[in-house]
């Protein structure tokens, strides 16, 4: 039996430090090809390099983002309703004026008076992002752990949250500014809104159950063999079901009409197989890998993920406004400006 009726396994998950590290990486590059590049994010993605790129933003970006904080809200000694909420509020606000400071400012300051455009200015000022979804996300961990409702019990209903997300964004249209960034928090109401929180609540609680048996597992080893194994079967068996009936994989994780945000169940199969099999992989490699800088480095990122969150786009973004207005940076300089903006922390 993998599983023990104690908790043994309540140390640090190295793999997981590595694997916020990776998404630190892939966030960085992303946004800087998505706001700074001359790529048409507009198109189905062909050439490899854009293909490889927005692939590895889909399930090993956002979507780990999310997973590692369901995660951490398992393994955090601050776990009580009213840390939830508190943490929950602060996040929901704090995003706002994080969209001011990182857009609308350089925004405003860029084109002045005669060129401001009101919609664009809502646009960036009421865009709903990563930030605005976790506050949302935490008021709502925060009202499940007052009921006691157990992981299982928050997945069933995260589920339930998906397809009602779907069906609801589906049958409405959303023609006010005000439908439009309101109800965008909840659904997918439009390009502002590309984390609903009934959409995307699934990951941070799948990744709250997989942290709930996680603490209970004492050989690592067998337990991440058994993940990487079952993690490819169903993932190889995704992929090839999707090819036989003639489904194109992009639309799981394209740019393209943000595809990569109407998130559905095939989407949460791909990425969850995604994130599990590059963390048994990762498990296997750190065990057998001790280089004490590189360790050093990974801890601090993985510690400070928000905060390079944050500093990162507001690099991106007033890069966007003062330097590549145009989008005019060339793809291959996509990744060695990335890294700058990321050495920038």
């Amino acid at each position: 039996m993998l599983l023990t009726e104690e908790k043994v396994n309540l140390s640090r998950q190295r793999e997981f430090d590595v694997m916020k590290v990776i998404t630190i990486l892939v966030m960085v590059v992303i946004h800087t090809y998505e706001e700074l590049s001359v790529a048409d994010v507009d198109a189905v993605c062909t050439a490899p390099f854009d293909v490889i790129l927005q692939f590895l933003a889909g399930p090993l970006g956002a979507t780990l983002f999310m997973f590692a904080m369901g995660i951490g809200i398992s393994y955090s000694s601050h776990r009580t309703p009213s840390d939830f909420l508190r943490r929950g509020i602060k996040l929901f606000f704090f995003s706002y004026i994080f969209n001011f400071v990182r857009s609308s400012l350089p925004y405003l300051i860029s084109m002045g008076i005669k060129d401001f455009d009101l919609d664009w200015f809502l646009y960036v000022t009421f865009n709903i992002d990563i930030l605005n979804f976790a506050g949302l996300a935490f008021i709502l961990f925060a009202l499940l752990k007052k009921l006691e409702v157990p992981p299982l019990g928050v997945c069933a209903i995260a589920a339930v949250m998906q397809a009602a997300g779907l069906l609801i964004g589906s049958a409405f249209e959303f023609n006010s500014a005000f439908s439009v960034y309101f109800f965008g928090i909840f659904v997918k109401t439009g390009d502002p809104s590309c984390f609903p929180l009934l959409l995307w609540f699934i990951y941070p609680a799948l990744g709250l159950l997989y942290a709930k048996y996680l603490r209970h597992i004492k050989d690592l080893d067998r337990f991440y063999l058994a993940v990487f194994v079952f993690s490819f079967a169903v993932l190889s068996v995704f992929c090839t079901t999707l090819y036989i009936i003639g489904y194109d994989i992009r639309n799981l994780f394209t740019l393209a009409g943000g595809a990569v945000y109407n998130t559905t169940f095939l989407h949460v199969v791909l990425s969850i197989c995604c994130i599990l099999l590059v963390a048994s992989a990762v498990h296997f490699i750190v065990k057998h890998v001790h280089l004490p800088r590189v360790e050093k480095a990974i801890s601090f990122m993985s510690s400070n993920l928000n905060n390079i969150y944050i500093m990162q786009w507001m690099l991106v973004c007033w890069l966007l406004y003062f330097v590549f207005f145009e989008n005019a940076l060339p793809l291959v300089w996509v990744v060695p400006v990335g890294q700058c903006v990321l050495k920038e922390h």
